[in-house]
């Protein structure tokens, strides 16, 4: 990392400025001071002028005579203003003294009261610029970046920070309150707006170690559209450079699939693009204190367990929940027990009409994966599932199954289907409540039913203005109030971003690029899709992991069933990123011609973001064996550390 530093005209106007934007003494003291050292020079040239006239000390010593008992500056007074004759002086030396030290002091000091006036007021109001490199550059401010730059200076990161925000006062005053008064001495505010090419050149991008685009909070829902326009407008800035470290926080998730997969900034940014709701999602079951869906003790082969995670609430956060769990909870004991899936199930009093649009989002997933809707007031058991119908692929191969359920918290439908699976001995359960209104959402956790509240490995309660409540009843000592210790706050708009996680799971991944006897390819260099590939997997190691030391008494081919499973969870995150399976006419046209079979399936992936690798285990097997291996050197590599 480039060492930061400013340069030292730009600090010594810094510290001017803050010392004058304290207000009060201060502000008419460092200007009263400078007058009075331009008196002091003044009298000084007095001096120099009259010594220089006067060539030798002879000269001076008869002057003396002449004058009396006058002192230098008397006689300097004499010699200059009145011509050797003091006698045309109508006041004493003195007072001309006096009188022009004040008149100089007076004017000076007004002078410099209004130049160090504007200078205050221009670093208030974000207008100075500084002259910084090796920086970290935060484009945009909302609720979430105090949070953002204290978690990068707990990392040790002891760069400036340069933060670009439309409304410089609010901010100061909120990161003031969340770094306190040291840490905001390495914080430079500049007033502008992150989408505009001309204020980013005063960030000084080419000079920066990171890149932060965090949004603007008063664009309300243009925000993430802003945050798309500023990073081209960051990359195009950075031409020359190649791969700078650039964090994208964007507050929905609908637009996250396409920036994952696509090369949208050439190489001169390495992206790393999150949402809000996904970045929860990864600190709730991937971060410190975690809890996996599994629970601590990781599923052998050989369990009769499933995990199920129901959500209250098709919200964004709701959404980014069941996404996690998509990528996350693959286990090896589906590979021997197809009917031990994950499921995961949506209760909501609109879920027919989410479930419709969710479908449309992920039309290759809901067209591989079981599914079943449950209208309001039916038993949940009752219904049958859909089954897929994509057979060229392999037979319903994937170990996720979706439920959406009309209903609420209320619904007597509802709370027995809660209650059964809470009292299953095989269900590893989480409930979310992920109700956008914070009352609603707090209402409906304590309305679950008891059951619930005491087998559930964690119920994460939406709450995005902030966890006190919460935290109350999850630390309640009382017997009767016990019940909610499984209750966790999540969602909180000020503590969105982990970048310590975010970070480990980059230079975990990193370590996947590399070949034996090679060296590694920088990650950024990798197409975007490879990249997140890397990433997900990365997060699921510690699933494996966990598999592993669960099974160490088990007699059977771990690795192969950890190799399926891997590939199991390849699906579902292609399928997540946007992918699709191949046709049966596309699997044709790739197979048809074993000499074009790379260059085809790369098209296809390409041109129609068509993949032929999603399929089962035993379909890759017959129709490209290359990946299995990769599966298999994967699981290895894993296991190792």
């Amino acid at each position: 990392m480039k060492a930061s530093g400013i340069a030292l005209g730009s600090n010594l106007k810094l510290l001017i400025q803050r010392a004058l934007s304290k207000g009060g003494f201060s502000q008419f003291l460092v200007p009263f001071c400078i007058a009075v050292i331009f008196w002091l020079l003044f009298v000084a040239f007095l001096k120099f002028m009259i010594m220089a006239d006067i060539a030798t000390m002879s000269e001076l010593q008869s002057l003396r005579k002449d004058l009396g008992d006058l002192g230098i500056f008397e006689i300097a007074f004499y010699h200059l203003f009145a011509s050797g004759d003091i006698d045309q002086l109508s006041v004493g030396p003195g007072w001309l003294i006096v009188i022009i030290g004040a008149l100089l002091v007076a004017s000076v000091t007004s002078v410099f009261t209004n130049f160090f006036e504007k200078l205050s007021k221009d670093y208030l109001d974000g207008h100075s610029d500084y002259r910084v490199k090796g920086h970290t550059a935060v484009l945009g401010f909302h609720s979430a970046v105090p949070e953002l730059i204290r978690r990068m200076m707990d990392e040790g990161r002891s760069t400036y920070f340069l933060v670009l925000t439309s409304d410089v006062r609010q901010a100061r005053s909120v990161l003031r309150s969340a770094l306190g008064k040291k840490r905001m001495r390495r914080v430079l505010l500049l007033c502008g707006d992150m989408a505009s090419s001309e204020d980013l050149k005063r960030m000084q991008l080419s000079r920066a170690v990171e890149l932060h685009i965090a949004g603007d909070a008063s664009a309300g829902k243009a925000g993430d559209e802003k945050c798309i326009r500023c990073l081209k407008n960051a990359s195009s800035a950075l031409k020359g450079r190649t791969a700078v470290p650039c964090f994208l926080l964007l507050e929905s998730s609908a637009t996250l699939p396409a920036l994952q997969r696509m090369d949208t900034v050439g190489d001169t940014l390495a992206l790393f693009p999150m949402s809000q709701p996904d970045m929860w999602a990864h600190k709730l079951f991937l971060g410190k204190d975690a809890v996996p869906f599994e629970g601590p003790e990781g599923m052998r082969p050989d369990a009769s367990d499933h995990v199920h995670l129901i959500i209250f609430g098709m919200s964004a956060h709701g959404l980014a929940l069941a996404r996690e769990a998509a990528l996350l909870a693959h286990y090896p004991n589906h590979i021997l027990q197809a009917q031990q899936r994950t499921r995961i199930s949506f209760i909501d009093p609109c879920a027919e009409e989410r479930m419709q649009a969710l479908s449309c989002e992920l039309e290759g997933m809901f067209s591989l994966c079981r599914k079943r809707f449950i209208p309001a007031g039916t038993p949940v058991g009752k219904t049958a599932w859909v089954m897929p119908s994509q057979t060229q692929l392999g037979d319903d191969f994937m170990d996720l199954e979706w439920e959406f359920i009309n209903g609420s918290v209320q619904t007597p439908s509802v709370r027995e289907y809660l209650d059964e699976s809470a009292r299953d001995s095989h269900t590893r359960l989480t409930v979310a409540v992920c109700i956008e209104d914070d009352a609603a959402a707090l209402d409906t956790a304590l309305k679950l039913p008891e059951s619930v509240l005491e087998s559930a490995l964690q119920i994460p309660v939406l709450q995005k203005e902030g966890d006190a409540s919460l935290a109350l009843l999850a630390e309640a000592t009382t017997v009767s109030e016990r019940r909610f210790r499984k209750f966790k706050a999540f969602g909180m708009k000020t503590a969105a971003c982990d970048l310590p996680l975010i970070r480990t799971l980059i230079a975990e991944a990193a370590q996947l690029e590399k070949a034996p006897g090679k060296t590694a390819e920088p990650l950024s260099k990798s197409e975007a899709a490879r990249m997140w590939s890397n990433l997900y997997n990365t997060a699921h190691a510690s699933v494996k992991r966990r598999s592993a030391a669960a099974s160490a008494d088990w007699n059977g081919n771990l690795e192969e069933l950890l190799a399926r499973t891997e590939h199991a969870r390849w699906n579902a995150e292609q399928l997540l990123l946007g992918f699709r399976p191949l046709t049966l006419e596309e699997q044709a046209y790739v197979l048809a011609d074993e000499a074009q079979f790379a260059t085809r399936k790369a098209e296809l992936k390409r041109e129609r973001l068509a993949h032929l690798d999603i399929c089962s285990w035993e379909r890759l097997n017959e129709i490209d064996p290359v990946s299995v291996t990769y599966d298999f050197n994967l699981v290895k590599q894993t296991l190792k550390h």
